[in-house]
């Protein structure tokens, strides 16, 4: 598989104080990155530099396999949510397809994608209400179906070399998107989730404090806290150092999530 995003040494803060230093992860095409850990580890720090909002300030991030600012899609916190946005519900969901060419798509692709992605999320019914009328939870889930529209849009094209890779979203940011939601609708966006990396090879990163389900959904775990990186790696091996084990214990039983093996207080490196 292909490099779709790499950091080197990378130096992440804001206004030029760091926050995070010496962070290094790679993510190929497919990949479901969770990253953990405390509140103030630099967690959101780092995805605003992914995306641009913020500068880097050292070290080197790269992106790969031709990824293009297009094909990147990001749902923020609750808290960074604007409640009483003035739009319909389909209106907003269809903003997802503005990094897109209009030539490529008809508004009847564009129509049934976001109704795709509106029914993914469980709120097919909601299509044509005041996004400002809906719960919170029921808004965090419409930014969902807005940053997913693309993966469901198939855009009609006479250039034969842009294929549906190269147009839709390719890479996913979620900065903790299960904060709101009950869990019915957690399990069934883990659900959908674990499908857009298996079946569409997208590529996930998210931020969140469920370790629980970090370690039974995603395939990579990067752990922060205070003194910066503490592991990046498969979520497999995370069960197995110490530090992962110790957290694992606390947060989901004794066993790992993975193989089944019983988790030994004692062992594993940090």
């Amino acid at each position: 598989m292909n490099t779709i995003l790499s950091c080197h040494d990378g130096v992440f803060g804001h206004e030029g104080n760091p926050q995070l230093e010496t962070i290094n992860f790679e993510l190929v095409c497919g990949d479901y990155l969770c990253i953990v850990g405390e509140n103030g580890s630099g967690k959101t720090t780092l995805l605003e530099t992914i995306l641009g909002i913020l500068p880097l300030l050292g070290g080197k991030l790269d992106f790969g396999d031709g990824l293009n600012a297009s094909q990147i899609s990001y749902v923020p916190q609750q808290n960074h949510i604007m409640h009483n946005f003035p739009a319909k519900v389909l209106e907003l969901v269809q903003t997802g397809s503005a990094g897109l060419p209009r030539r490529d798509f008809s508004k009847t692709d564009l129509n049934r994608a976001c109704h795709a992605a509106l029914a993914a999320v469980g709120l097919i019914s909601a299509a044509h209400l005041s996004f400002s009328a809906l719960s919170g939870g029921e808004q965090q889930r419409i930014l969902m179906a807005r940053a997913l529209v693309c993966a469901f849009l198939k855009p009609q094209t006479k250039d034969p070399s842009a294929t549906q890779a190269q147009m839709a979203t390719r890479l996913l940011i979620l900065d903790e998107p299960m904060n709101g939601l009950d869990p019915k609708f957690k399990q069934s966006l883990y659900d959908l989730i674990d499908r857009l990396c298996d079946k569409q090879g997208l590529t996930i990163i998210m931020v969140t404090h469920d370790v629980n389900s970090a370690v039974r959904h995603a395939s990579k775990i990067l752990l922060l806290d205070e003194q910066g990186q503490r592991f990046f790696g498969s979520a497999h091996q995370f069960q197995h150092t110490r530090i992962g084990n110790e957290i694992i214990r606390d947060s989901c039983g004794s066993h790992c999530a993975v193989c089944g093996m019983e988790l030994d207080a004692g062992a594993g490196e940090e």
